[in-house]
């Protein structure tokens, strides 16, 4: 059989086609090209739905009490954490230059534990009843120091280690003067704690 004669019975079995044998195939590809396109765009939705953007998150519990805040400043993030009174009794945050702080909080709202970074390193400080600094401890560079104060403000005792690896311990009266240290060469100007 020549080409000819094939092409000539390929036509006559195409002129005899019902458009029903058409049809149908016409149809499930046309199905089957819409179920394709509605699939990935219903993907393309749901993994757009898993990013919400906002400026501000509150979490309520089922009483409709604020438990948690998640928010930004101008230039850092924070979070809140509440109890079950809407009383704040932790703080996750930022400073504008991307240092971290943790703070925890008494049941009035006042901060008792305090955790942060600085340019200089980093410090644990334990808080009295009205908020102030009691005890610290501070790592820099310079040495490490674990601090108290009373309950006025004042510096009553250091104990520490330079940045040689000396130690020394200091302690202070209600005036603010060095009492006792060891060494002899301790530093005699009170440290801060801050």
């Amino acid at each position: 059989m020549t080409v000819e004669e094939r092409l000539e019975k390929v036509e006559r079995e195409l002129a005899n086609v019902k458009p029903e044998r058409w049809l149908l195939p016409i149809v499930a590809l046309t199905l089957g090209g819409l179920a394709v396109v509605w699939t990935s765009t219903r993907a393309t939705f749901a993994a757009q739905a898993r990013a919400v953007h906002a400026h501000k998150f509150v979490l309520e519990d089922e009483k409709g009490q604020v438990r948690a805040e998640l928010g930004m400043t101008e230039d850092a993030p924070w979070l809140f954490l509440s109890d079950e009174k809407g009383k704040r009794r932790a703080l996750l945050s930022l400073t504008e230059d991307g240092l971290p702080g943790l703070f925890l909080c008494d049941e009035k709202g006042q901060s008792r534990v305090g955790l942060n970074l600085d340019k200089s390193g980093a410090m644990l400080s334990i808080n009295g009843e009205k908020g102030k600094i009691r005890v610290w401890l501070r790592v820099t560079k310079g040495g490490e120091m674990l601090g108290m104060k009373d309950e006025k403000g004042q510096v009553r005792a250091a104990l520490g280690v330079d940045k040689l690896g000396a130690g020394f311990m200091q302690l202070f009266g209600p005036d603010g003067e060095a009492i006792w240290s060891a060494p002899l060469a301790a530093p005699t100007t009170q440290p801060t704690g801050q």
